[in-house]
């Protein structure tokens, strides 16, 4: 099978009289865009098709933004590696860390297969790579379908290449994941790219944040929508703001996850101070359209992206886009055409891309109404969820993903 496209084959036939069960298993504390699409994916599958739980860590984001959902919560799972939730919190990060994940992910697997007992149209779902791991080892026990949901251009060598050889599929998010494992398991493997939802994220007109945040009118706002983290290349911006004179100001969405992550945090507060830029803070968002819409332009700066979530929500918004030109971004961004693409790491690069945008209101409104199309025309989610459905079902019912097509975006 070659890979295939999350936008073609909505082939859903008549519901079965029982729902299948499907297992997602995600390790994330907190929320990524990983764990916000496929909150999203699991919000819209047909409850008469499928009966779905999630095992997670407990005090998990992910859980709590399903709460009065249909989806049912297993808090077992040990989390990924995260800042510590109070002292007893040995699983998080440290050398406790070290010692006890191995036990503790043994014991959720000895818990999530008594669980699974009984389920004879079960699939296990894992959408990170340490929930992979874990899937890995219970499909093997169980005898279920497996199907790891691949994010990273970036591979974990032989541990993933044991996952992808428990796994009865894999779901990449772009073509540049697929082809990391192509050569070896290429059959598996089924591009699904993360859509969006066109409802909600839509242009609206709406700048009330930016009037709270008092930003003038003549200003130019450049919003970062991510992680505060060293590889999101928030400096780069801070960097690239301080070389566009005065009138700008940088928005970042986002909170740290890591103490490195908050000292990263604490260096761009001074290299900010240093460069003369205005900054601000915005913390997590819950909801980031209101910021999109106050924005001018949403600067994507990141060193490492596989794929850039938050490019299709600004496209869809209409807010223009400048990403960086790394494999992800180059998929979803047509440089010119539905953003603006800047050589990574360059900030003297971004400066200049900004620099004319910033002069040029009539081009930024022109890529924003492109880019809206274009994730109209290829990113919808309905369609992400109807190619979801079918791989699940086509490894409930056979243990085997569907025929593929082979065009894709």
């Amino acid at each position: 099978m070659t890979t295939t496209d999350a936008s073609r084959g909505d082939d859903r036939a008549a519901p079965p009289r029982e729902p299948l069960d499907l297992l997602t298993i995600d390790t994330a504390r907190r929320v990524g865009g990983g764990q916000v699409t496929i909150e999203r994916v699991l919000r819209r599958l047909d409850p008469r098709r499928f009966r779905v739980t999630l095992a997670c860590p407990s005090r998990s984001g992910l859980a709590a933004r399903l709460a009065g959902s249909p989806v049912a919560v297993l808090p077992w799972v040990p989390p990924s590696r995260a800042p510590r939730d109070g002292f007893a919190d040995l699983l998080a990060s440290g050398v406790s860390r070290k010692i006890l994940l191995a036990p503790a992910a043994a014991i959720a697997v000895a818990r999530l297969a008594a669980w699974a007992r009984g389920r004879e149209r079960l699939v296990i779902h894992a959408n990170t790579f340490q929930a992979g791991v874990i899937g890995a080892i219970l499909s093997r026990l169980v005898r279920r379908p497996f199907v790891f949901h691949d994010r990273l251009h970036k591979s974990h060598g032989e541990f993933e290449r044991l996952v992808y050889r428990s796994a009865s599929a894999a779901f990449a998010v772009t073509r540049g994941v697929s082809e990391k494992w192509r050569a070896e398991f290429g059959e598996k493997i089924v591009l699904l790219v993360d859509g969006t939802d066109l409802d909600h994220f839509r242009p609206r007109g709406d700048r009330t944040l930016r009037e709270c945040l008092g930003i003038a009118p003549d200003a130019l706002a450049l919003l970062a929508v991510s992680r505060i983290s060293r590889e999101k290349g928030l400096d780069i911006l801070v960097e690239a703001a301080g070389r566009l004179g005065t009138g700008i100001v940088v928005l970042i969405a986002g909170e740290p996850f890591l103490s490195e992550d908050r000292a990263y945090q604490t260096e761009l507060v001074a290299l900010a101070r240093d460069r003369g830029v205005e900054m601000r803070f915005l913390g997590f968002q819950e909801d980031v359209v209101p910021a999109l819409e106050a924005a001018d332009l949403l600067v994507l700066p990141s060193h490492v992206e596989s794929f850039g979530q938050v490019l299709l929500e600004g496209m869809a918004v209409g807010t223009p886009v400048v990403a960086p030109g790394l494999p992800g971004p180059r998929e979803i961004v047509e440089d010119g055409r539905t953003g603006v693409l800047f050589t990574p790491g360059d900030a003297v690069d971004l400066a200049a891309r900004i620099t004319d945008l910033r002069s040029d209101p009539a081009r930024r409104l022109a890529l924003g109404r492109a880019a809206r199309r274009a994730v109209e025309e290829r990113y919808p989610l309905d369609a992400t969820v109807a190619r979801f459905e079918s791989v699940i079902r086509a490894l409930a019912e056979s243990g085997r993903p569907p025929g593929a097509d082979p065009s894709g975006p």
